[in-house]
């Protein structure tokens, strides 16, 4: 690494302003949130970074600072009022095909969306310092949201998991809850039976999704057919039976797309014939994922004529 930069994350002070010297000064000698979760934005342009707790700062509201990646110079501070929207917030995620979307999960179950687009950043206009979310879906969830995302496909489509054991799928347009799944109903594994869900997944084609708990479980589905119950569900904690195994909870969920091992060598398929005239033709068919490719060489067959013969004769 031949550049490194360093974003320093500042407190939030929720407190009206005033001019009394003391509280000013008490304001500036609070230390740093911690960080919950950071990361770049789809454009490469932001580092976002969501404050939380910490010994030396208590946090009562929700605050997502965003640091520009070449300067390192923050650009804007999405937060809320003190003690608005269960005064926290675990989960982020950005939408990966509509720009700027911020999606982020409250501890009171609701979601908020903040516009950090480039444009909106320079116009000041839905992300600026101190400014409240454009839209909120409000306690959506009975309990802390602890995972979100957005669909691959649709990008009006949102998800969101909570510690109450529901999934949610959302359209953030029209701000309706379109479906809530309990993925704990009817399963009769190793695991309890109920609990929190603690991550979520879409997969890249749009339809799949799986979810994780908080006793190591992973359900997956298909959107369009959540009603059936899930595709499969997975029991993720020790090999043992008894009741005493150990139960990890399933902080983090992705989908891989593995490479066949076969896609990346072509397959090849050569013919030879041959021609009345002698001619011989060779015909290479190559066949990929995506495509097939065929060509043809002929190859010609020259006769040479005999020289003239040359007769001696003696005078």
């Amino acid at each position: 690494i031949s550049r490194v930069r360093c974003f320093k994350m500042k407190h939030v002070s929720n407190t009206t302003t005033d001019t009394n010297t003391t509280t000013n000064t008490n304001a500036r000698n609070m230390g740093r949130p911690s960080c919950i979760k950071s990361c770049m934005d789809p454009s490469d342009t932001h580092v976002v970074a969501l404050h939380g707790t910490s010994p030396s700062c208590p946090m009562n509201n929700i605050a997502v600072e965003l640091f520009h990646l070449k300067s390192g110079s923050r650009v804007a501070l999405l937060n809320t009022r003190p003690n608005q929207y269960g005064g926290g917030a675990d989960c982020f995620e950005f939408s990966d095909v509509s720009d700027g979307t911020l999606l982020v999960g409250a501890r009171d179950g609701s979601l908020l969306l903040w516009d950090c687009s480039i444009s909106g950043i320079k116009s000041g206009t839905g992300n600026g310092i101190g400014n409240a979310p454009v839209k909120v879906l409000e306690q959506r969830h009975s309990a802390a949201i602890t995972d979100v995302a957005f669909s691959p496909m649709n990008k009006v489509l949102a998800a969101s998991c909570s510690m109450d054991g529901t999934v949610g799928f959302h359209d953030i347009h029209s701000q309706q809850t379109i479906q809530t799944v309990t993925p704990w109903d009817g399963h009769t594994g190793n695991s309890s039976g109920s609990g929190g869900l603690t991550s979520f997944a879409f997969h890249h084609d749009g339809y799949t999704w799986a979810v994780g708990t908080e006793t190591g479980t992973v359900f997956t589905y298909d959107l369009r057919q959540t009603g059936q119950g899930p595709l499969c569900t997975m029991d993720l904690t020790s090999s043992e039976s008894s009741s005493s195994s150990i139960r990890y909870p399933v902080k983090t969920l992705q989908f891989v797309q593995m490479k066949s091992a076969t896609a990346s060598t072509p397959a090849v398929k050569k013919t030879v014939s041959l021609a009345e005239d002698g001619g011989v033709t060779v015909e290479r068919e190559k066949t990929t994922p995506s495509r097939k490719e065929i060509s043809k060489t002929t190859y010609s067959v020259i006769q040479k004529e005999d020289p003239p013969s040359v007769s001696a004769s003696a005078s």
